[in-house]
């Protein structure tokens, strides 16, 4: 497929948007127009049911596909602990429970459901899992959204959840506190 230079530098950017059954007109045309590249879904915004969650990532997809684009990235921040971007997805522990047991093992297999559940929702980009090293106890954000506070275990439990969610299809992003302006 060739993109227009407007198109090429459109599919760089992601953007969000307040719906819960369908994108708002400027936004599905953008998607038909390849003026962007993918959408960020959070729960305030664009969250009730599962069931609608689903036909909204697939109208957004079905909307590209039509207009020859292609495919949208579909994110969410869906960690597990207290960050559930879906919110009714199964509850695991946080990060910080998870690095407790210290065990690589169940890190990826977490990362592996997580992977699962979303990827069932139609989101191909979990923001997730969290590398920050939580040597902060005050720190009101990382808390026990990190493994703990040794670098190495963060980064052994960090890569473990990213492969298992690499093996359910998508690709976890292991950023350290993703700061986006539509946040």
């Amino acid at each position: 497929m060739k993109l227009s230079l407007e198109q090429a530098v459109g599919q760089l950017f992601l953007t969000s948007f307040v719906g819960r059954q369908e994108a708002p007109p400027e936004i599905r045309q953008a998607i038909a127009a390849g003026q962007i590249g993918g959408i960020a879904l959070f729960r305030h915004n664009n969250v009730a049911r599962l069931d609608e969650l689903r036909a909204l990532t697939e109208s957004l997809q079905t909307i590209a596909r039509e207009a020859g684009q292609p495919p949208l990235i579909v994110s969410a921040d869906q960690e597990g602990g207290q960050l559930m971007a879906i919110g009714e997805g199964t509850p695991f522990p946080g990060n910080l429970g998870l690095g407790a047991t210290r065990s690589e093992d169940l890190a990826r297999r977490t990362g592996l459901a997580l992977g699962r559940e979303v990827a069932a929702l139609g989101i191909n980009v979990n923001f997730a899992p969290v590398c920050d090293v939580n040597i902060n106890p005050d720190n009101p954000v990382v808390g026990t959204r990190s493994f703990g506070e040794d670098p190495v275990l963060v980064a052994r439990l960090a890569a473990a959840q990213a492969a298992g969610a690499g093996a359910a299809g998508v690709p976890e992003t292991p950023w350290s506190s993703l700061k986006l302006p539509f946040r």
